[in-house]
């Protein structure tokens, strides 16, 4: 019997080495009283209990090492069937990684080896026992109707997500291309009808005449060349399984667009804001980044409610970055004790950092740096991207010339179709109009025009609004508070109400400890006036400053 199950563990590391994997990256067990298998443990995600069969015995599946003729893997008689969620010691559950990164795809894969595998190398991947068993058990589909299997439900987000099927690279084999495609065709209808983003079907190159997997393919290959063979084959979108009758599109379970800053903002679109030099969009932008992802969110940011926070990535193509790093350092300093939140960071990319360091000029002018900028914002977990300027990052040697405008337009559409919010900043001609082509604006969502008042402050005009109503979209007064250590946005107050004395009864409130809602309360009673509790904030933190410098 000891010989047996040495004999077993021999096996069993054979088994796993041959996919790059180890006992920490797929959970196996062995019998000894069946020396001729290895069970493949089967595992919830979240709670971590091992999964059911439908007669309640622990789900079973396992690999035969000297099967007599296929399959080689097999499940327990009646045992039912299951999706597989990779968890490994380096990375953690997948879902966990899914439950971050709700603009990720998610694959799927045909195998536990080769789903293991695929998570091992950071790709989100689940794994199906067989090619047909995303469906559900035959007991919970009525009349024989193709429906998810109730296990996709731990896929969090699936109704916004990218699903990308991966299979072996037989599936284009004459003799069984036919069933591949029935099968996937089957399994893209039931996802879209949970609502998801995009589905597509990816088929790995054969090696000669050997079937390559998932796992295969990746211990010869980096995870870079596997995101060609994805991006190349998801190039070709047939329109027909996208035409839909009218009662099916509304019928459809479309993602919807989430207010971040209520109303202008969302979770995806696309924005421009324009204003003549020196009016200060990048510091209004700044601000807007800094507000949103905080670890704990402001009530509002210049008088727009933050509906949610989002994950920045603030591209500055033009400043020197420590003149970003000083401004950023002024806006970061209007929020004390209130860093950036692990779950909706703010990222920054500086292009003359970028080529300092790299001798190369960061411009999406190009069609490979679009590209790659489009492959790598397609893995984060950022829901808006800002690019500083269009002149610094998307120029073009006429900014009249709406055809050479034409592609990168395109870009920044389907960066918008990925789920993204994009906010482009430009200059204003000499009229107050954006700069160039009028072509700018037609697949904008949003232009916002910064007019400088004359003093520290911005009107903010709504020039396009497609996306909120015209009740919604009247000029806001914004005031920027800059000095040498702090920049505070508010927007401008009623003129009627004397801020000043205000301001010293709010900080007298405070200092009796008064909680925010009394304060607030209070206010309303003295002066008329609605104040919120960020303001609240910002104005004790202004007093105390004013205070400070005063003693000095």
């Amino acid at each position: 019997m000891v010989a047996q199950v040495s004999n077993v563990n021999v096996q069993k590391r054979l088994f796993l080495r041959s996919s790059g994997l180890d006992r920490f990256s797929l959970e196996t067990k062995i019998n000894p009283k069946k020396p001729d298998r290895i069970y493949i443990v089967y595992r919830k995600p979240v709670t971590n209990e091992v999964m059911r069969a439908p007669n309640d015995k622990p789900f079973c599946r396992y690999r035969l090492f000297k099967p007599k003729d296929d399959p080689k893997y097999l499940s327990a008689q009646k045992g039912g069937i299951h999706l597989y969620f990779p968890a490994c010691r380096a990375r953690g559950q997948v879902i966990d990684y899914l439950k971050a990164h709700p603009n990720a795809p998610v694959y799927i894969t045909e195998g536990e080896k080769k789903a293991a595998k695929a998570w091992l190398e950071g790709i989100p991947c689940i794994g199906l026992s067989g090619i047909w068993c995303w469906l559900a058990n035959k007991q919970d589909r009525p009349d024989g109707e193709k429906i998810l299997h109730p296990d996709f439900d731990y896929i969090p987000d699936l109704a916004s997500r990218v699903v990308i099927m991966i299979y072996d690279s037989d599936a284009n084999s004459p003799d069984k291309k036919a069933d591949f495609d029935k099968c996937s065709n089957a399994f893209e209808r039931c996802l879209r009808s949970r609502g998801i983003s995009r589905y597509e079907k990816i088929v790995l190159p054969s090696d000669g005449d050997t079937k390559v997997g998932l796992d295969d393919y990746l211990l010869e290959h980096p995870v870079n060349e596997f995101e060609k063979i994805v991006a190349e084959q998801s190039m070709f979108v047939p329109f027909t399984k996208y035409v839909m009758t009218s009662k099916e599109f509304l019928s459809a379970k479309f993602s919807r667009i989430r207010s971040i800053l209520e109303p202008w903002l969302g979770d995806t679109g696309l924005t421009m804001v324009h204003s003549a030099p020196g009016v200060g969009k990048t510091f209004f932008l700044l601000g807007l980044s800094v507000a949103i992802t905080r670890k704990k969110l402001p009530e509002e940011f210049c008088g727009w409610k933050i509906k949610r926070g989002a994950g920045v990535l603030f591209v500055d193509g033009e400043m020197p970055p420590a003149i970003t790093q000083s401004r950023l350092a002024k806006v970061e300093a209007g929020f004390p004790n209130n860093p950036t939140s692990k779950k909706r960071r703010l990222w920054l990319l500086s292009g003359m950092n970028y080529s300092r360091q790299t001798g190369k000029v960061l411009s999406f002018s190009n069609e490979d740096s679009r590209n790659e900028f489009r492959k790598y914002v397609a893995k984060r977990p950022e829901k808006v991207i800002i690019l500083d300027n269009i002149v610094s990052l998307m120029s073009v040697r006429d900014e009249n010339d709406a055809g050479a405008w034409a592609e990168i337009n395109q870009w920044l559409v389907s960066l918008r179709a990925m789920g993204k919010s994009v906010i482009i900043v430009h200059h204003s001609s000499k009229g107050g109009k954006q700069r160039g082509t009028s072509h700018r604006s037609d697949n904008l969502d949003t232009i916002i025009n910064l007019v400088s008042r004359g003093d520290d402050g911005v009107l903010v005009k709504f020039e396009k609004h497609r996306n909120f109503g015209a009740g919604e979209s009247a000029p806001v007064s914004i005031d920027f508070n800059i000095d040498n250590d702090m920049v505070i946005f508010t927007r401008s107050e009623n003129s009627d109400v004397d801020i000043a004395k205000r301001n010293k009864y709010i900080c007298k409130m405070h200092k009796r400890g008064r909680p925010y809602d009394y304060m607030i309360e209070k206010i309303r009673q003295k002066t008329g006036q609605t104040i919120t509790k960020g303001r609240i904030s910002q104005i004790i933190a202004e007093m105390k400053k004013m205070e400070q410098k005063a003693k000095v």
